[in-house]
């Protein structure tokens, strides 16, 4: 998760509080178990950034990958990986990009989606969970 994600924590067996997105599917083990959640809140942070994969789908053609790069970074955004595949016209594979909020991730995604020949951009799950940076409403 990201912070402005509406987040949920979950008290594992031997490995402390799990943090999921609200919408995670991992989530419905809660139903049999509701003793074992958490609401939590985000603390407010300031320079922390969450490293968030994108999937990404698109028309290949000449100047694709640079123009993809140059409208991710005018977001303000560093680029930690860059992997697309393409074949038959076809590009797809995913960016790992370092962001600070839910809002910056959004400004992401639409500068992505405005790119010629981006027929599709969106989040994957997260690389790494920081439970530092929640605080337990509870």
């Amino acid at each position: 998760p990201v912070p402005g994600d509406s987040v949920v924590g979950y008290v594992t067996r031997g490995r402390g509080v799990s943090i999921h997105r609200a919408d995670c599917p991992n989530l419905l083990m809660l139903v049999q178990e509701p003793e074992r959640r958490l609401d939590i809140d985000w603390k407010e942070l300031e320079g922390e950034k969450f490293m968030v994969r994108l999937a990404l789908e698109a028309t290949d053609r000449r100047g694709l990958y640079a123009d993809l790069a140059t409208a991710v970074s005018a977001t303000g955004t560093d680029i930690r990986s860059f992997e697309l595949h393409s074949a038959d016209g076809h590009v797809s594979g995913e960016l790992a990009v370092e962001v600070g909020n839910l809002a910056h991730l959004q400004k992401i995604l639409k500068a992505a989606r405005r790119v010629k020949g981006v027929t599709e951009v969106a989040r994957r799950e997260r690389l790494t969970s920081d439970v530092r940076n929640v605080e337990s409403g509870v």
